[in-house]
């Protein structure tokens, strides 16, 4: 296999469809078994090793490009982390819901919604300010206060929010 060496993590493997011997004569195709003309167009063979078979755990191999002598590209293997796992899909709650909901719901709890928005400028500002509510660190924030408010747990509110005012 010929390359070209872009980094230590980047080859181009795509060869190109036509290049000059070295009379200036115009060659199509099957420049895979022409190296006197890849040379010419920065391609050089690529010496390849077997990815190691022990595996740490939390770890996995990436390949690692190095052309020292600008003859061959040596390829090699590190061990590198795995990325943490993605953060867990967050729920956008919508807020015409939250307050449908709360209205419809048996009893209706929508006076004490209502009373809990308007208990903090800075709980009335939030909500006026979001087209949704989120599920996240500032819902996690003032769950336990609109639990206490409504008389339930932190888990039955999350449970009412995930079960009927998911936004569409």
């Amino acid at each position: 296999m010929y390359a070209k060496f872009i980094s230590e993590t980047t080859i181009n493997t795509t060869i190109p469809k036509h290049g000059h011997d070295a009379q200036g004569r115009l060659v199509t195709g099957g420049l895979e078994n022409r190296p006197d003309i890849l040379k010419k167009l920065g391609f050089l063979p690529v010496e390849e090793t077997e990815m190691p078979s022990e595996v740490i755990e939390g770890h996995h191999y990436i390949k690692k490009y190095s052309n020292p002598d600008n003859e061959k590209i040596y390829q090699t293997w590190e061990s590198v982390e795995d990325p943490p796992p993605p953060p867990a899909p967050t729920n956008v709650y919508s807020k015409l819901k939250i307050l449908l909901a709360a209205q419809q719901a048996d009893p209706p709890f929508i006076d004490t919604v209502i009373g809990f928005l308007e208990s903090s400028p800075t709980i009335k500002y939030i909500w006026d300010a979001s087209n949704t509510i989120e599920d996240n660190e500032l819902l996690g924030q003032y769950l336990p206060d609109v639990a206490q408010a409504l008389g339930k747990t932190v888990d039955e509110v999350k449970a009412f929010l995930d079960s009927n005012c998911v936004a569409d």
